[in-house]
């Protein structure tokens, strides 16, 4: 499939959401971005990006503050879902003005269980998984400051690879490094090792960037030790449900911490949330875990102190 002129509808369009859309944009394609507000100003400005794999200004996008706007222009091929994870249950009232039947779904969105959330919403089987690795930020209206990494792991939910095939080839024009998995649900489990720990330790220090929690040394143990635990469940979960098991979870975890390693005063999302008073998506990245780790009988104690931290923290929380 030739991704010229496909059509794509982004809703959620914070920093993640518009650094995506503006990059398929650049590559030709009829991009519609969702706004929470400010559509005023980025249809007078445009978006301006500055990243390390190039820097780019979108003139007159479309844009618009309800999805019925948009969906005067028609149904979308693709519709990339990049709302926060507590804010889901919003999905179907905005998805629905903008899909028809062959309408495909990409939610970049972080923590596990996100796929099962959406087709339970929209029952279809296009539903796709993006597992953004990227540091970026939105500053002010249609400034996107793109600082750290920008690749795109996209699964599907079901598994069926000439899908992800099709998924993938969406992006072959973009800067955006897109790549396939096999399985998207340990694809997920291995993104959540470093995003439990980091986003949690980041929201407990205060806002506090991945320098300081790696070069402090209690706080880099606690991170490797919750990563065990993450790794842990996540075997089980895969091994429950007859999926490929994350193989070498040491090395798994070295890994991410190794990438972490390569940043510069990087801010975790929750940690940005939250020194913004911001809700933080407690549920699909801490308590969701915490419950499966209760039916597969998985200790984690540590992640169950990260939890009750991010719950207590949560500018959203009522006591």
């Amino acid at each position: 499939m030739s991704n010229h002129q496909t059509a794509v509808a982004v809703i959620g369009a914070g920093a993640v959401g518009c650094y995506y859309g503006a990059r398929l944009a650049e590559a030709g394609n009829d991009v519609r971005f969702l706004l929470h507000g400010d559509v005023e100003a980025v249809r007078r400005d445009g978006f301006h990006l500055t990243s390390h794999l190039g820097d780019m200004h979108l003139a007159g996008p479309t844009v618009a503050h309800n999805a019925d706007e948009l969906a005067e222009q028609g149904p979308v091929d693709w519709l990339l879902v990049a709302l926060k994870s507590c804010d889901l249950d919003q999905t179907a009232a905005l998805a629905r003005p903008l899909l028809s039947a062959d309408t495909r779904i990409l939610a970049i969105v972080d923590g596990v269980g996100i796929e099962d959330d959406m087709a339970a919403m929209l029952r279809r089987y296009g539903i796709f998984g993006g597992l953004g690795f990227i540091g970026v930020g939105l500053p002010r209206p249609g400034r996107i400051m793109h600082r750290e990494f920008g690749a795109l792991e996209i699964g599907h939910h079901g598994d069926d690879q000439d899908a992800v095939r099709e998924a993938v080839a969406l992006w072959d024009s973009t800067v955006v490094a897109a790549r396939p998995t096999d399985c998207l649900v340990r694809a997920r489990w291995q993104k959540m090792l470093w995003d439990v720990p980091f986003n949690g330790l980041s929201v407990a220090a205060g806002g506090a960037n991945c320098d300081y929690i790696l070069e402090t040394a209690a706080l880099r143990d606690f991170a490797r030790r919750v990563m065990d635990e993450i790794a842990e469940l996540a075997n089980a979960d895969l091994r429950v449900k007859g999926l490929p098991p994350i193989g070498n979870t040491d090395e798994a975890c070295e890994r991410a911490l190794r990438l972490l390693g390569t940043t510069e005063k990087y801010i975790p999302p929750a940690g940005v949330e939250f020194v913004r008073q911001r809700p933080l998506e407690v549920e699909a990245m801490f308590e969701r875990p915490l419950r499966r780790a209760a039916e597969l009988d998985v200790d984690m104690p540590l992640t169950g102190v990260l939890a009750a931290l991010m719950r207590r923290l949560n500018p959203a929380a009522v006591f």
